[in-house]
């Protein structure tokens, strides 16, 4: 990140619009003391005086948590990211919170810590599926983990929705191709950018201006990998 960072500070860009992914902030010092407008997407990071848009993550987990327990599962597995990103924290908490909320309790072996990517979620689920009762519902934090974890269910060869429930973190085309579709957490990710790019340009045009934190809604679209297990 910070050899990027530097890349682009040298061909004198006129704005970046950045996403962070590395837990040393250090990497993106050079960038705040160069003057170079930016704006940071989809994470936080812990300086004053920054111009962020973000997402709600832990009203988004919490939504596809309260569509679960409406559909009457109450052992529900959570598949978790990096926890030095702040929107994986966040669906973190908004897990944890829907259990609160609904007065479930709070299995540990429930909740496995993914890497954001494929073999991570691969091998949280297999571990969820291995356990002595395996959760009814499995929430996952990211699109890559979605994969693995589909991976582990296919081979556990265990039916969706009928053995186990599923919903997914970022609304991805492949989603709606799954059989069956598959029931995601949405992210605004169009205007995610449109509104980012709208703040940079300002920024460039008016430096002194105070700086923003746009913190945008996800919502739940609801397809058929989860089982009402209210109905017979």
């Amino acid at each position: 990140a910070g050899m990027l960072i530097a890349m682009l500070l040298e061909e004198g860009v006129a704005g970046i619009i950045l996403v962070p992914t590395n837990a040393d902030t250090e990497n993106y010092r050079p960038l705040f003391k160069s003057g170079t407008p930016f704006v940071i997407i989809d994470r936080q990071l812990p300086f004053p005086d920054l111009d962020m848009v973000l997402v709600n993550g832990a009203t988004g987990a919490e939504m596809a948590m309260d569509h679960l327990i409406s559909l009457g599962h109450r052992k529900i597995g959570y598949v978790g990211g990096m926890k030095h990103l702040s929107v994986m924290h966040e669906r973190e908490q908004g897990y944890l919170a829907a259990l609160q909320k609904h007065k479930l309790p709070f299995l540990k072996e429930y909740l496995r810590q993914g890497n954001n990517r494929q073999n991570g979620g691969h091998a949280a689920v297999c571990e969820l599926l291995s356990l002595p009762e395996p959760p009814s519902a499995i929430l996952i934090a990211n699109n890559l983990m979605t994969l693995g974890g589909l991976q582990a269910i296919h081979e556990s060869e265990l039916a969706i929705p009928e053995q186990v429930s599923l919903v997914g973190f970022d609304d991805m085309d492949w989603a709606a191709s799954l059989r069956p579709p598959l029931t995601c957490v949405a992210q605004p990710a169009y205007e995610m950018g449109e509104k980012a790019a709208q703040i940079l340009l300002e920024r460039i045009q008016r430096p002194e201006q105070p700086h923003r934190t746009l913190i945008l809604d996800t919502h739940l679209i609801v397809r058929a990998s989860c089982r009402d297990l209210t109905k017979p």
